[in-house]
Formats: C-alpha cells, sequence, structure tokens
C-alpha cells in the first residue's frame, strides 16, 4: 500500500510519498522498520517505485521525496522528521509504528 502527501513546502520538497506493508492495516501497534530512500541526482523517487514497493512488501515502512538533488542531506533530514512527526501523530495511520 501506500499514501502521498503532496503540496508541501520543506524546503525543497514538494511531495513525499510513503509505502508500507499491506498488513499495517490489520495490526494496531506492530511496528515496522523504516527505510528512507535518498536518491541519485537528477533521479527522483519514483524512478525507483518498483524497489520501494518490493522492500514495503517484505515488512518495511519506505519514504521516498520528489528532491531530484539530496547531496546536501537537508531533504533527507526533513523527510525523516516528516515521517517521525506522522508517527506522533493519533490520527495518522503511522503512529507508533
Amino acid at each position: 500500500s501506500d499514501i502521498t502527501f503532496e503540496n508541501l513546502n520543506i524546503d525543497r520538497i514538494k511531495k513525499i510519498k510513503i509505502y508500507y506493508p499491506n498488513e499495517m492495516v490489520l495490526f494496531q501497534g506492530k511496528q515496522y522498520p523504516l527505510v528512507i530512500m535518498v536518491n541519485g541526482t537528477g533521479v527522483e523517487y519514483y524512478k525507483y517505485e518498483p524497489v520501494l514497493k518490493h522492500l514495503s512488501s517484505w515488512g518495511f515502512i519506505v519514504v521516498g521525496n520528489d528532491d531530484p538533488s539530496t547531496s546536501d542531506g537537508v531533504s533527507v533530514i526533513n523527510t525523516l522528521k516528516y515521517i517521525l512527526n506522522l508517527n506522533n501523530s493519533n490520527t495518522s495511520i503511522f503512529v507508533i509504528r
């Protein structure tokens, strides 16, 4: 499964997409390992979509953003902060995951 958060204004990030195991909606409180996709320069996360979906099918929560240049690490840090905030939100499917 996946969910997209669009129209964000986080530094260079406008969109974050999170792939997660289908079983996640069935098991409240179960925790899953997290993978942050750090793309190559000029290549956005969606070019890696088959890999991201495959990782989520193995039980990982996988996060990508649309920043085409992650070389300075700023967008990676901001993506991590975003998913951690979702982990703390009672209205999020990612709460305590």
